[in-house]
């Protein structure tokens, strides 16, 4: 048995549940229209029988009836004497002419079928012998004019409600359009494996509208995590490709002279400097494999960061003279912070080695380490080649590297340090930027929060 749709369902329960409010009405309106109408018969037979008894005068000692009517808005209006004799007016048809006759009294009066309300006045003189006038109402007009609005209901709301139920439907079905449209694009994108298709939903501010733009913020996302997975795959390749070459060929060439030691050695020199090269990627790649999950854990601990970067600098001190670029640093001491020490050692080393690697000769880079309201600020500048300002967004990229020409075979850069860089910062809740100008130098600025003491 197939099952009902959405819009199926809403409507038929946005029928059904107008079909109950609408009963509901009309049984309130018919009760309260009832009770209504009854109230103002009553009212209206009162009022209109006092008036005509006040009509009543004296003539020559007998009562003057010549002003009263017999018929006065829908009520019958006769008049008896003391002794109960009729002597003004007619019966509606069906009423008995024997019923007791009260004084400002109410009756309700039923024969042969019908009903009515009886209301008598005794109207006393000095002047006159007394008479007593009466009142006859018809209760059975309010009960065809309630049948004839029930009637009208009867044959109006089923129209209202096919009425209701058709607009309730396209209305649904309106409404349910841009799910049909993020269906279909969820289709084709599954289908044909396209991730630039977009539902593009425009023109309202519904929840379905917000979910759709939801819907295109997440394929935004994932097409630009499977553009970089793809960049990655591609970029990891060639990488490894080169010393992989290397490698075959110092092995085809130390094959084919096995009778020269010194020249073998060499091509094991050659094949140990690439393999540790591989060796090196596979580890980067397994650790961006693990932060990029989120499977690798921080070790936090409290500690001086300040003595930290003075042993980083100072072990940089070598590398930075044989590079013929002076290193410098001021650090504010005692400033402490919770985060993995070796991390907190593989940023600075990265951030300086970066600086050296694309300094000029005799130039410097400089490490500054203060302290800035509740964070630990860092800068490491460098008066080198700089950055031009269409790659500072993709400096932070895997594999990314701003110049080309040094490639794995005449640097130990693989694009992955600073891409480090940014995850080491950002999983300590801290933040990083850049600031360049291409020929005058560099400028890494990175904030990490300071321990609670501090």
């Amino acid at each position: 048995m197939k099952q009902l749709s959405i819009k199926a369902k809403i409507t038929i329960w946005y029928t059904g549940l107008l079909l109950v409010f609408l009963a509901l009405v009309l049984v309130f309106v018919l009760y309260l229209s009832d009770n209504l109408m009854l109230s103002k018969v009553k009212s209206d037979l009162v009022s209109i029988v006092n008036f005509n008894a006040e009509q009543i005068d004296d003539k020559n000692g007998v009562a003057d009836l010549s002003d009263l009517e017999r018929f006065d808005q829908g009520v019958n209006i006769l008049v008896y004497s003391a002794d109960g004799n009729l002597i003004f007016g007619r019966y509606p048809t069906g009423f008995p002419e024997k019923t007791a006759l009260t004084d400002h009294s109410l009756q309700t009066i039923s024969a042969n079928e019908k009903n009515w309300y009886a209301y008598d006045y005794l109207v006393e003189s000095t002047k006159y012998e007394s008479v007593i006038v009466r009142g006859i109402s018809s209760i059975d007009t309010v009960g065809e004019t309630i049948n004839t609005i029930a009637l009208s209901a009867i044959l109006i709301f089923p129209i209202l409600l096919l009425l209701a139920t058709i607009g309730g439907y396209r209305i649904t079905k309106i409404a349910f359009r841009p799910v049909k449209k993020i269906t279909s694009a969820a289709a084709k994108i599954n289908v044909g494996d396209d991730l630039s298709k977009r539902i593009g939903l425009t023109g309202s501010s519904d929840e379905i509208s917000e979910l759709a733009e939801t819907f295109d913020a997440m394929f935004d996302r994932l097409q630009k995590s499977f553009e970089r997975e793809r960049q990655f795959t591609a970029d990891a390749s060639h990488e490894m490709r080169t010393p992989t070459a290397v490698i075959m060929s110092q092995s085809e060439y130390a094959l084919s002279k096995l009778e020269n030691k010194e020249e073998i050695q060499e091509s094991l020199n050659i094949i140990l400097r690439q393999s540790q090269k591989m060796a090196k990627m596979i580890s980067h790649l397994l650790l961006l494999s693990h932060t990029k999950n989120h499977d690798s854990k921080l070790t936090l601990e409290e500690f001086d960061f300040s003595e930290l970067a003075e042993m980083v600098v100072a072990e940089m001190n070598l590398t930075a003279k044989a590079e013929e670029i002076t290193l410098m640093s001021e650090i504010q001491p005692g400033l402490y912070i919770r985060a993995d020490h070796e991390l907190m050692v593989r940023l600075l080393i990265n951030l300086i080695s970066n600086g050296i690697k694309y300094g000029e000769k005799g130039g410097f880079v400089k490490l500054s380490i203060t302290k800035e309201d509740k964070q630990l600020v860092g800068s490491i500048s460098d008066n080198g080649i700089g950055i031009a300002e269409e790659h500072l967004s993709k400096i932070w990229d895997r594999f990314y590297q701003v110049n080309p020409s040094r490639t794995a075979d005449n640097s130990d850069s693989m694009g992955f340090g600073l891409s480090m860089v940014k995850w080491i910062v950002e999983s300590h809740n801290g933040t990083i930027n850049v600031r360049s100008v291409l020929g005058e130098g560099t400028t890494f600025l990175f904030h990490i929060p300071l321990a609670e003491k501090q």
